[in-house]
């Protein structure tokens, strides 16, 4: 990931390495670019993610995107707390990839979750997230979208950040 702030604005762009689940376990890579507006009440985001690794074969303007808001607060020192909501969305050719099937323009996802971090230092931290997503679309959870006949995931991850 490279990130940089201007002024309220959060800008990043980068590559993410992830499975699937319709993939049976397969993995995936995307380059991403987001913004995000910093404010004290809420932070809004966008997001897009081109998924050039499998389904560039397939159609290269295959593009998932999202548009989430989220507020980050610090409940003690040196550890952040960050509760988040989101959408997603696939164009055509994302959701033609995912499911086989030329399913159209798609809301995708929706995404409740929060995240903690603990910063070990100025440079490292640690942290965690867990999130529940379903999925609103009739025709993708149809399609079994998310496979294995399921509309609805828990999910999460641990990370280690390391700032230079």
């Amino acid at each position: 990931t490279y990130s940089i702030s201007v002024k309220d604005f959060d800008f990043e762009l980068g590559h993410i390495f992830y499975t699937f689940p319709k993939n049976n376990g397969s993995s995936d890579q995307d380059l991403y670019a987001s913004v995000a507006y910093n404010n004290d009440i809420i932070t809004p985001s966008a997001a897009a993610y081109w998924n050039y690794n499998s389904a560039h074969d397939a159609d290269p303007s295959v593009v998932y995107f999202t548009f989430g808001i989220s507020h980050e607060f610090e409940p003690v020192d040196k550890l952040t707390i960050t509760p988040s909501a989101s959408l997603g969305f696939g164009d055509n050719a994302w959701s033609e990839y995912v499911t086989g099937v030329d399913a159209g323009t798609e809301l995708t996802d929706s995404t409740i979750g929060v995240a903690a971090a603990y910063a070990i230092t100025d440079n490292i931290s640690v942290g965690a997230q867990i999130n529940y997503t379903w999925i609103p679309s009739h025709t993708l959870r149809h399609l079994d979208y998310m496979g294995c006949g399921k509309d609805q995931l828990v999910w999460g991850g641990v990370n280690c950040t390391f700032s230079f």
